[in-house]
């Protein structure tokens, strides 16, 4: 799918993005319509108009630049849930030999 960044999204994403880097996108769908001048078929396209971005972990095992660039922000993890003390109901079970 094709996609097109505009603004500070842009500047970032052409200084530190190259071939093969991998990356969450983030944006809206446009469907361009048009009719072909040879056959007079009816044509489309449709392509991503970036909103934001976000660098993911390369192949190699690193954690290269996560961190959210763009409009996009960061959701706080969940609590965790505590679990009550003293229900056998809860209680871990040993691990099991096989």
């Amino acid at each position: 799918m094709d996609w097109t960044a505009f603004g500070r999204t842009a500047e970032v994403m052409s200084q530190y993005l190259k071939k093969g880097k991998p990356v969450l996108l983030q944006g809206r769908l446009k469907l361009d319509q048009w009719d072909d001048k040879q056959t007079g078929a009816k044509r489309s396209h449709l392509k991503l108009i970036v909103e934001s971005f976000q660098f993911l972990e390369s192949g190699g095992g690193k954690q290269e630049g996560a961190a959210p660039v763009g409009n996009r922000t960061r959701q706080p993890a969940a609590p965790a849930q505590e679990q009550p003390q003293g229900d056998p109901a809860y209680q871990e079970e040993p691990d099991v030999p096989f």
